[in-house]
């Protein structure tokens, strides 16, 4: 049986504002990694772990959703 993503949010502002503070967010625990007196929690770590992961997946499905529109022969 086919696996069907469920990424539907359904206001587009709810959407953006989602995905901007998750990548500021992520933005900014990725910047801590280079400062030696900067600790990154293991709740930071799962979050930006976590939002890769779903990231990716988003990316993959929308490659596989729009792949016409985008040009079918390139993988992401």
């Amino acid at each position: 049986m086919e696996e069907h993503r469920n990424m539907m949010i359904l206001k587009q502002e709810i959407f953006d504002g989602f995905i901007y503070s998750a990548v500021a967010l992520t933005r900014q625990i990725q910047a801590k990694q280079g400062k030696e007196n900067e600790i990154i929690t293991q709740e930071e770590a799962d979050f930006v772990n976590a939002f890769l992961v779903y990231a990716k997946e988003l990316a993959d499905t929308l490659h596989e959703r729009y792949k016409d529109e985008l040009g079918g022969g390139s993988d992401v």
